[in-house]
């Protein structure tokens, strides 16, 4: 969405290296499912009829529309944005008939009284088994980039983005090219985008002879036509580092994680994240900082989430290890007071435990933030935590949200997040039963508001 970014549009892979399942920050293959659906509840100050006071509220359902092609097992939630009054969630192994994992994209909007579905999205080209289209995605105003990073249209697993304009009610493709990136890039597997900018990860792209040292892509639109403005890099980047597994964009400012770097004094996979600025009204980018966890701890996977907004970043490390546990997880926040950024703050879960993998997806708007922790709480349904910043470098807790769904089940509850700038929220559940089918997934959209409590039982 337009001026905050968050890393919970793209789809994860790979857990951390030092976790046993497959990376959770974006959902990864753990299960599949989806139902079309999206729920609203109740947070305090919605449409302006609550107070800080309420801060026990329950939810109240504003809308829980169903796709009539809802099917389970196609991770429908395991990728969400929010712009005012759109929402766009992605379902990457959404079945195209007989083609499998071909992937969709699901657009609601506000009607004052619920949300309903506007537009179902689908790969415009030639739709293949496994292209995971929806794996990433992200809107500014009447605009959605989505990711495919299965994509073979340049090779095996190149990948590929695809941009869609609102007219109305519909939504067309715009075009774009990719010309130049190497098969097995996995183009897609993040997006962010601000504006007339697009910023797209490819963590799998390598130089000749090199393996998954990853990139980022910045596009520009002009006339109706996106074209490459730049290539990112991490200068210091090796074999198997991954920069680009997520990426945010704020302004003339670019966030990417790199998730398995190796720190400087050795720790493999401690993880890392870069910070890009373009000079305004320019076109040339270039490296501001780097940033790294004070405390960095072998696979903590710092980088694995990133968001931004303004001057402020949150980054998670879902496989550190604390006093919470192995895999507790954890995030950093980050200020920049003129070119130079700084650690404000270490977050953790007050209720933190082992694997609960905190900090797997963020998502930052002014002085609120907001972290998920997808295998905490009772059978590992997920839980978000919001934090207000309240002067100087600190942080504050401010509630613990769950999911309202049931029954309580292993949901994934907070594994993508996203907020904009007029107090709405998303939060991604792509293993939540519905009516449709077990495991089928949904969104919640909520209403927060810095320094207002934030609370769903």
């Amino acid at each position: 969405m337009f001026g905050m970014t968050t890393s919970t549009r793209r789809f994860g892979w790979e857990l951390p290296r030092r976790a046993t399942m497959r990376r959770i920050a974006r959902c990864g293959f753990v299960g599949r499912g989806r139902w079309a659906g999206v729920t609203a509840g109740c947070l305090v100050g919605w449409f302006g009829m609550m107070s800080a006071a309420h801060a026990q509220c329950r939810p109240v359902e504003e809308g829980k529309p169903g796709a009539s092609d809802g099917a389970p097992l196609d991770r429908f939630g395991a990728a969400v944005d929010i712009d005012g009054s759109t929402v766009v969630v992605g379902a990457p192994q959404d079945d195209d008939g007989s083609v499998p994992n071909a992937g969709g994209v699901y657009v609601y909007v506000n009607t004052g009284t619920g949300w309903a579905p506007q537009a179902k999205l689908l790969d415009p080209d030639m739709r293949q088994a496994d292209d995971l289209f929806g794996a990433s995605v992200g809107i500014s105003g009447n605009t959605i980039v989505v990711g495919t990073p299965g994509n073979n249209a340049g090779g095996t697993d190149r990948g590929l983005f695809f941009v869609f304009v609102r007219t109305g009610t519909t939504w067309t493709p715009q075009s774009g090219s990719t010309s130049g990136i190497p098969a097995g890039s996995f183009l897609g597997a993040s997006v962010a985008i601000d504006g007339d900018t697009i910023v797209v990860g490819a963590p799998r792209f390598a130089p000749a002879g090199g393996s998954r040292v990853g990139a980022a892509f910045v596009y520009v639109r002009s006339g109706g036509v996106w074209s490459q403005q730049a290539q990112l890099s991490a200068p210091d980047g090796a074999n198997d580092d991954e920069f680009g597994s997520a990426v945010a964009i704020s302004g003339n400012t670019v966030l990417v994680g790199s998730p398995f770097d190796e720190s400087s004094s050795g720790l493999t996979n401690a993880g890392s994240a870069y910070v890009f600025t373009r000079v305004v009204g320019g076109s040339t980018w270039s490296q501001q900082a780097k940033l790294v966890a004070t405390d960095a701890g072998m696979s903590d996977s710092f980088g694995a989430s990133v968001s931004l907004s303004g001057d402020r970043a949150v980054v998670g490390a879902p496989n550190d290890a604390n006093a919470g546990g192995a895999f507790a997880g954890s995030a950093y926040a980050f200020a920049r007071i003129g070119a130079t950024w700084g650690q404000q703050v270490k977050l953790t879960a007050s209720d933190g435990a082992t694997t609960n993998y905190f900090g797997s997806a963020t998502a930052i708007e002014g002085g609120l933030a907001l972290v998920g922790a997808p295998f905490a709480g009772e059978s590992t349904r997920g839980k978000v935590y919001s934090f207000v910043h309240t002067s100087g470098s600190s942080w504050v807790q401010q509630a613990i949200t769950v999911s309202s769904d049931m029954p309580v089940t292993q949901q994934q509850f907070g594994s993508s997040l996203a907020m904009d700038g007029g107090g709405g929220a998303i939060i991604g559940a792509p293993l939540a039963h519905t009516p449709l089918a077990m495991f089928a997934g949904v969104a919640h959209v909520m209403r927060v508001g810095s320094g207002l409590p934030l609370l769903i039982t």
